[in-house]
Formats: C-alpha cells, structure tokens, sequence
C-alpha cells in the first residue's frame, strides 16, 4: 500500500466560498480512511485577466494499492457525493472525473503519475448556488450514519439523475426517476411510521382502514405527496405508462410536463425530512431560496429577417442561409477581488452576394438563475 492524492473536477451548479470549502478527514473508502476536500474550481479562460469559477473539484488523499486503483476508488468516492450536493442546492452537479493523481508516500524519491487530460468546462450564464460548507458535512455526516443510508442513498441518487434530466424535452426520464425516488423512500418514511407509532405493517394498515397490500402506495399518496390525489396518480400513470408501453410518447410528456416540478418538491422535502437534520439545518435547506430546481443549459436564439432579391439565399458552397455566432467574454472593472465578465456575441452572416440580415432580437433563457445583467445595444 502507498499513499496517493487524487485531483477530480465536474460541472456543477453549485459552488463553496473560496474560503470555506467542505473538508472530510478519516473518509472510509474500501482500501482505508482518506482526506477530502471539495471546492469551487478556479481557472483561466480565455483572456480574462483573472481566474473564475469553473465548476467543483475535489482533492482525495489516502491509501491505495496501486495509483490505478486510487484513481478509479477515489473519484468514486467523492462522485458518491455528488447526489447530496445536488439535492442540498437543487442543482445539477455532472460526472466528477479524475484529472491527475500521484505518489504522496513519504520517503518515496520516484513517484507515479498520471493524468488525464480533460476539455475544459464552459463558462456558465447561470448563477451557481452557493451552499454552506457545514451544511454539506452534517448533511453528509447524517446520511452516513443513519439507519436506512442505503435505501435513502438510492432515493437521493434517482432525485439526482432527475435533477440531470431536468433540461426542456426531458420530462418523462426526470419524472420516471423521481418516481423510482418515491418507491425507493417509502420503505423508509414506513419503517419510520410503524416505529413512532409503536405498531407493525398490519398495526399501521389497520388504522388507516386500509389493506395490508395498498399499504406502501397509501404511504406515498398520505405521507411523500402530502394527500395532493392529482399529483400522486399523475405521477404514477407517467411512470408506469412509461416503463409498461401503454402512453404514447405525447401523452406522456404533457403529464410529465404537468407534475414534474410539484413531485420533485414533494420528494425533496420528504428526503430532508427522513434525513434527521437539526431543526436549524431543516430550516436552512428550505430556506435557501432554491425551491425552483434548475439545469445549465443556456438556449441561445437571434431571430431577425433576411433581406434580398428572390433567388439563391445561401453563400457559395453553403447549402442553407445562416449566421456565424461567436462569443466573447471582456473583463469588466470591479471593485472587489471577484473577476467579472461581460459576453459579447459577434455575428457574421454566411448569405448570397447582396443578402443581408436585419435583427430582431436575442433571446437566452435556461432554468436557473441569470448571471447576465441586460445592456442596451451599443450603436
């Protein structure tokens, strides 16, 4: 055994302060413990005078047989957590990927290495949602401790794969994934009843008057969904259309469409609830102004006309009229040590000789909050 320190990195929607990054000493993973520290990821871009934030990355120091070994245990140690971070900001957090590892073992003189070499994140014109940093450890310290971590593990890991599917035309995958959510936590909100109640599964059945096989869905329609009846059989007949092939594909996305946002809500809070966070922790995750749930993904859209004689519309060797989009990020001042950025979009129209483009407008749009602040257009 060695000792090793593995480098990994993802996009995300979230991000720590620079000074207050989640630090996890005497992490288990299966070849002993490890140190971790996760933080915002701060790099160039472009010709940016300063360096911005660039997704997560995460530092993962510990024993391991072989540098091969800590490179694949590591980075699946910290993507284990890529699920809670998710559900804490309500935000997408993507693949964390091992970037670089090497030799650490004290008194080596010949170390290994390697590193794989990775493109570089997009700049973001989403807001990252800021989480506090000792959020994330009681949350993780209480997931780890608990007494249904495994079922809750599963219930978390399909809220974050719904959270990844988030983005407009995929509503049916993230309402099936949050309703595999559901299934995976009702055993424990009805192991958790049963237990306050003093009672068994026949016990519990019998005082909600209902039949011992109808007890998990009345779980989920009384407890997860909170009695809303519209939103659990709309939920349940988009997922079980889906998985059996009795919805066509358009009726399923209007459902999917039409209770997404209301089941990932419902599931969120009944997860933090099981949880068994302090009573001031509880607070802080409800209240952290993260209640919409977003994705990346930016949209970028120029609508305008084309102005020109009848005839061939398309340049040379082009099969189709079309504009050449180009972005640019300009340094702005600031007065503060955070680096800001303008965007500046360039256009080149790809037209016919004596076609020209008239603008309309620019439309960007996505599902978290906007970093861009509206100009107007210089002359």
């Amino acid at each position: 055994m060695g000792k090793y320190l593995v480098v990994c990195r993802a996009q995300a929607g979230v991000r720590f302060g620079k000074a207050e990054p989640v630090v996890l000493q005497d992490f288990p993973t299966q070849f002993g413990r490890a140190n971790i520290r996760i933080q915002t990821r701060l790099a160039r871009h472009g010709g940016l005078s300063g360096p911005v934030p660039m997704g997560l990355m995460a530092e993962v120091e510990g024993d391991a047989p072989s540098l091969d070994h800590a490179f694949q245990e590591f980075s699946m140690t910290v993507q284990s957590m890529c699920a809670a971070l998710s559900l804490i900001g309500n935000s997408p957090v993507e693949d964390m990927v091992p970037e670089l590892g090497f030799e650490t073992t004290p008194g080596v003189t010949e170390r290994a290495f390697q590193q794989l070499f990775l493109p570089e994140e997009r700049l973001l014109t989403v807001k990252r949602r800021r989480l506090p940093a000792d959020l994330v450890v009681n949350v993780l310290h209480r997931l780890h401790h608990h007494d249904e971590q495994d079922r809750l593990r599963r219930a978390i890991g399909q809220y974050y794969q719904a959270l990844r599917n988030w983005e407009p035309g995929r509503e049916v995958l993230a309402v099936a994934h949050l309703w595999m959510g559901i299934e995976a936590l009702t055993t424990v909100v009805l192991r958790r009843v049963s237990q306050e109640q003093a009672t068994d599964r026949r016990g519990l059945a019998s005082a909600w008057n209902v039949e011992l096989t109808m007890l998990e869905a009345e779980v989920r329609r009384r407890l997860i969904f909170r009695g809303d009846e519209s939103a659990y059989a709309t939920a349940r007949k988009t997922s079980d259309g889906f998985e059996h092939g009795f919805l066509g594909f358009n009726e399923l996305h209007q459902q999917a469409a039409s209770v997404r946002n209301r089941v990932a809500s419902l599931l969120r809070a009944s997860i933090i609830h099981e949880l068994q966070l302090t009573e001031e922790s509880q607070t802080v995750l409800t209240d952290l102004g993260f209640d919409q749930t977003g994705h990346l993904r930016v949209i970028k859209m120029v609508r305008g006309h084309i102005n020109g004689p009848e005839g061939e519309l398309a340049a040379k060797n082009e099969a189709y009229p079309r504009l050449d989009w180009r972005t640019r990020y300009v340094d702005m001042p600031s007065t503060d040590d955070a680096v800001k950025y303008s965007v500046k979009e360039d256009f080149t129209g790809v037209f016919a000789s004596g076609v020209n483009f008239r603008f309309g407008k620019i439309e960007m749009w996505g599902g978290q909050e906007s970093t861009l602040q509206p100009h107007p257009p210089e002359d």
